[in-house]
């Protein structure tokens, strides 16, 4: 069950989750970044609400959608220590950046009671054209209400990787196909399926023996960052290949690329909790 609320000026959508459990299928009493992320992308677009006043529903209903493009998510160690599904959540949802045809979101995951920080986001969206596939500019409804984040500069996100992978590198393989559990309304992969798909591919990996540091069970290497840059869209049935490969300089990280086909589909990285690996370094 989630309550939501805005701020007195609308434009901080604050959203209180009673409990976690919906977000943890196997009944463990914790989250792991897949159910984290369940929680920000139902926050998110609770966080809508705020924008239906600005003519973003509006230019949406009218043919276009609003797509992430790009996101960083911060993992805080309260997520790991602290945090329960029987625990009240609270996820504050804001715009910090706005373009002509994007707007960049951040949203604080905090513990209710304590107010504890458990993971901090920023996601990037596009407004496109459903026809055209294109992005077009938002309502200027919208974009005069949020006139002052139009002068703000837009927080570095994840770009896409420069070489992919190395040439050099020891790479692990992971195929998979999107089920219907992994998909949303408009039939599209949710963001959590492709968390989902990274992980699996590094858990098998792990135990297989594909990573210098991680090895084993990866739920003993605590993830701190993940960052996610999006090309194009997966629908249900789709086939895919998930590549992973370690980043040489920095064996705490782990890259992704998601691809079916010919077609690049996603790019991720996670990096693990470096205090955590530091007596294997």
């Amino acid at each position: 069950m989630m309550d939501c609320k805005l701020s007195s000026d609308g434009k901080i959508a604050y959203c209180t989750f009673n409990d976690l459990s919906q977000f943890d299928p196997d009944k463990t009493g914790k989250l792991d970044p897949v159910g984290l992320f369940m929680v920000i992308r139902e926050a998110g677009e609770s966080g809508w609400i705020m924008h239906d006043r600005y003519g973003v529903a509006t230019a949406i209903s009218k043919g276009s959608g609003a797509f992430l493009v790009t996101s960083w998510v911060r993992i805080y160690p309260a997520f790991y220590s602290y945090l329960s599904t029987k625990m009240p959540a609270q996820c504050e949802v804001s715009i910090v950046h706005v373009g002509r045809t994007s707007f960049v979101q951040k949203t604080d995951v905090k513990i209710k009671d304590s107010e504890e920080l458990v993971s901090t986001v920023y996601a990037q969206f596009v407004l496109v054209n459903l026809v055209s596939r294109r992005p077009t500019r938002f309502p200027e409804s919208f974009v005069s209400a949020y006139i002052e984040q139009t002068k703000l500069k837009k927080p570095t996100l994840h770009v896409r990787f420069s070489n992919l992978p190395p040439f050099d590198s020891k790479l692990y393989c992971h195929r998979t196909v999107v089920s219907p559990c992994d998909i949303d309304v408009y039939n599209h992969a949710k963001n959590s399926s492709y968390i989902k798909y990274c992980t699996d591919c590094v858990k098998f990996g792990a135990l297989e023996g594909a990573y210098s540091l991680i090895k084993g069970n990866i739920h003993n290497y605590p993830i701190t960052l993940i960052t996610l840059v999006f090309f194009n869209e997966l629908v249900l049935h789709d086939d895919l290949m998930v590549t992973s490969w370690e980043d040489k300089a920095k064996p705490f990280q782990i890259h992704f690329t998601i691809r079916k086909k010919d077609k690049d589909i996603m790019q991720c990285t996670f990096t693990f909790d470096v205090e955590h690996l530091g007596s294997k370094l």
